[in-house]
């Protein structure tokens, strides 16, 4: 049997930033609890398998342009997982997501969080369109960047 909890995440997360994310990881917890094999012998079964729970816990992933917070979930948790390798498989009986709640919010260049979150990606503004395309000034408002004071929380239940 093995069991893993709060196992930070936050050291991990020079791994996770790049170039191109605009992501950060401000907290959250990993953990498993399951069984752990492993066969040196016979070659017709998996060198590794574990079968059990997976979790991710208190997460909050921060906007790093906004220094808000973007993505937020008490708990992700991967139930009757069943992880083998050599060969390679996994089946993940049930997911259960509690308390996320992802913060939306316009960018002062009129672009929408969750659609610029990666650099290089074209920017899109709240309307669809490419912020240089709007016809700022126009009588158009469907073309008009969102002014930046318009911003949502939603909260989304799963079980």
């Amino acid at each position: 049997n093995l069991e893993i909890s709060d196992i930070a995440l936050t050291p991990f997360q020079p791994y996770l930033t790049t170039q191109h994310a605009k992501l950060a990881l401000a907290s959250g917890k990993a953990g498993l609890k399951g069984e752990f094999h492993y066969h040196s012998q016979p070659k017709d079964q998996p060198a590794m398998v574990f079968t059990g729970t997976l979790g991710l816990h208190k997460l909050a992933l921060v906007d790093r342009e906004l220094n808000q917070d973007f993505y937020t979930w008490d708990s992700l948790t991967f139930g009757g997982v069943s992880l083998a390798l050599d060969p390679t498989s996994i089946t993940i009986a049930k997911i259960v997501q509690k308390k996320p709640a992802q913060h939306v919010s316009i960018r002062p260049d009129g672009t929408v969080n969750f659609l610029s979150l990666m650099r290089g990606f074209k920017k899109v503004s709240a309307k669809g369109q490419s912020p240089k395309d709007s016809k700022v000034g126009s009588d158009d408002s469907a073309s008009q960047p969102i002014p930046r004071s318009e911003e949502h929380t939603s909260e989304l239940q799963s079980h």
